[in-house]
């Protein structure tokens, strides 16, 4: 009778996990189908490069794929759902956010796996180590944690709605940590270790960050117990796993390079985030190197500046699509100054992440359990027992720190670093704890799935419902005459270039941002010098992203309802003014923009 009894609530407990758990994965995945869809015409600076890379991958289009600064398997991904939904360019930017839901609900199931194999750890170890008296955490307990804490890092740290590789890193750095901690609580083959190895390189191809946080990963992967000899030939094993998939493309891209390389965004971000050189950097100032093949500079102040007509200009805005060859010779150096500057700046935005509403209240409730739980000395002595767990947390927070953070960098960290500081809670094996984990676990999930649901109807009303500017921008230039496949001069936010991504046509002259001030305050006489400089590139319009007035030969036409302006070369016949109803068009627009 004893047997059945128990047999049956071990049933309910099971039953009541799972049903727990299902809840909260049907809450995950709403929130990110709504992340998604709010953001299904938003594109950020960098997705326009991705979008291109991906569109290359598209057409087979080798020559132009392996690229300095940006990595690959992130286009490729967009390639494939750009091969497979072909959309037209209204839909364009609808299917790359299509494909970043698809990937954050693959990251999902990776973290699920991660999580599993924490849970797995945690009773392995405490058959064999848990001292007496010391309480087990309920899986009900872990499984609401995890996934709030999964949720803040994928949908708030890295945001869906970006176009990035974040949660392409993120996947991968759960799969591997699944694995990490499936060596730590058994022995495995070495097909595990090889497999981890393989994995850290695919994350290494969606983000080069992870190159040397994967030493990192792999010193944890082979902790020197009483074999020295097999932790060598395991970590040997984890090398040769990320060898075998990352190597062929560290070989081309070094060849395209000139020089054994694994990326150049790291040294590029020092030179830009910390040195503070320019995106448009020509040799200015001259301790930072001599540029090899820079932009031409057209007009010095205001600056404007043209790509010519080379092989290498490719993508919307070539400037972007592979920054690493246009500011070749772009060198680092430290500077105490600069870098205690930086430092300043990032800990000022940590300090911003840690206290913000989505994480305050997993803090405060991490502190309540560490010093009101009745074991505070135990829970900090075991918790560095748990090193392998934040120690690549740790490694990528200082990395960043060092150059530039975003919550993005650190969202695919986040789960790591959580099941480290979890892990070394050491809370009595008494009603009291227990209630109070129950209580602590139920605040702060409430709490941060509140901020979650405000942040996303916030999301929703601000984005969701906006009119799609990139689109609008798109259909009017090809209304007012622009051609698909035109090489068009641009002023202003020129990095953030979706319209003309989605008009086809390619930015191959500009006045950066940095110099629109310039250009507002100079006399007419110099704007017109300015503009004429940029025209006589070939280029027969530029387009600004604000309301210009002075300048123009052929005068500033307003572009519809838009906010932007356009100049043309001339004002004959032949091209149509960009003030023309909305409702019109032509033939030759109608062609060129597919149907909505």
């Amino acid at each position: 009778m004893g047997n059945s009894i128990k047999t049956h609530q071990l049933s309910r407990g099971l039953t009541s996990e799972k049903s727990l758990e299902i809840a909260f994965v049907a809450f995950a995945v709403g929130l990110g189908i709504l992340h998604a869809w709010a953001g299904r015409h938003f594109m950020n600076s960098d997705g326009v490069s991705y979008v291109d890379l991906g569109e290359a991958y598209y057409r087979m289009d080798w020559a132009s794929v392996v690229n300095g600064y940006w990595s690959p398997f992130y286009p490729w991904m967009i390639g494939l759902g750009m091969k497979i939904l072909n959309p037209s360019p209204y839909w364009e930017f609808p299917v790359v956010h299509l494909v970043n839901l698809f990937i954050y609900l693959a990251a999902l199931l990776c973290f699920r796996f991660f999580w599993s194999g924490l849970i797995q750890y945690h009773e392995s170890d405490s058959e064999k180590h848990r001292k007496p008296g010391v309480a087990a955490f309920p899986k009900s307990v872990w499984w609401a944690l995890g996934y709030t804490l999964f949720m803040v890092s994928c949908l708030e740290f890295n945001a869906v709605e970006t176009v990035a590789p974040d949660l392409c890193l993120t996947a991968f750095i759960y799969l591997a940590s699944g694995f990490l901690l499936r060596i730590w609580t058994r022995t495995v083959p070495m097909r595990m270790y090889f497999a981890l190895g393989m994995f850290l390189a695919f994350g290494y191809l969606s983000k080069p960050a992870l190159m040397p946080l994967s030493a990192v990963f792999i010193i944890a992967s082979c902790p020197v117990r009483s074999d020295l000899r097999k932790a060598i030939r395991c970590a040997a094993v984890v090398v040769l796993g990320f060898a075998i998939v990352a190597g062929p493309y560290i070989t081309l891209l070094s060849k395209r390079q000139g020089h054994l390389t694994f990326s150049e965004a790291g040294k590029l971000a020092y030179a830009w985030d910390v040195n503070r050189a320019s995106y448009q950097w020509v040799g200015e100032p001259p301790e930072l190197g001599t540029p090899l093949h820079p932009r031409q500079t057209l007009f010095q102040q205001p600056a404007a500046y043209t790509f010519g007509d080379t092989a290498r200009t490719q993508g919307t805005y070539p400037g972007w699509y592979d920054s690493s060859y246009w500011v070749a010779g772009l060198t680092p150096h430290f500077n105490l100054h600069q870098q205690l500057s930086a430092f300043k700046r990032d800990t000022e935005v940590l300090f911003d992440l840690f206290f913000s509403k989505f994480y305050l209240a997993l803090l405060t409730g991490l502190l309540v359990l560490y010093l009101f739980g009745g074991n505070f000395p135990a829970s900090i002595r075991a918790l560095g027992g748990y090193w392998f767990l934040w120690m690549p947390p740790v490694a990528a927070l200082f990395t960043f720190w060092c150059i530039w953070i975003e919550p993005r960098y650190l969202g695919p960290f986040v789960g790591l670093f959580w099941a480290g500081a979890l892990s070394g809670l050491r809370l009595p094996d008494t009603p009291q704890s227990q209630k109070l984990l129950t209580s602590v676990t139920a605040a702060c999930v409430f709490v941060t799935s509140v901020a979650l649901l405000g942040s996303t109807a916030s999301q929703i009303d601000k984005v969701g419902t906006a009119p799609p500017l990139d689109w609008h921008v798109a259909s009017a230039l090809h209304r007012a005459g622009v051609k698909q496949g035109e090489r068009i001069g641009a002023m202003g936010r020129v990095l953030k270039c979706g319209w003309a991504r989605l008009a086809r046509v390619q930015i191959v002259s500009e006045i950066p941002h940095e110099a629109e001030q310039e250009f507002r305050k100079a006399n007419d006489q110099v704007k017109t010098d300015v503009l004429d400089s940029v025209f006589r590139t070939g280029v027969k319009v530029i387009v600004a992203d604000e309301r210009e007035e002075a300048g123009c030969r052929s005068g500033w036409q307003p572009l519809e309802k838009t906010g932007f302006s356009i100049c043309f070369a001339d004002s004959g016949g032949a091209v149509k003014t960009a003030n023309q109803s909305e409702g019109a068009s032509t033939t030759r627009g109608s062609d060129r923009i597919g149907a909505e």
